[in-house]
């Protein structure tokens, strides 16, 4: 077992440096019609990023009357732009 030293020692055994702020690789898949030749969506269409996020989502309540009470059930979902 070997120890570091120095952070120096430390971040050379760390294989490829260690943790990075683009960890994250999306690849963008497009359909056929908009790209004919699919070897250069593969290098074209893989990007390292830091953070994504989803849009938000709201599912509206439709009152549904039973047994004298309006009981609240899920509707349709929507999102935001």
């Amino acid at each position: 077992m070997t120890y570091c030293r120095s952070i120096e020692d430390f971040k050379a055994t760390l294989q490829g440096g260690g943790v990075r702020p683009t960890m994250f690789q999306v690849e963008l898949t497009f359909p056929a019609d908009v790209v004919p030749d699919p070897t250069q969506v593969t290098s074209d269409g893989t990007f390292l990023i830091k953070a994504a996020n989803l849009p938000a989502s709201s599912v509206a309540a439709i009152d549904v009357p039973f047994r004298g009470r309006q009981l609240k059930v899920s509707g349709d979902r929507s999102f935001e732009n």
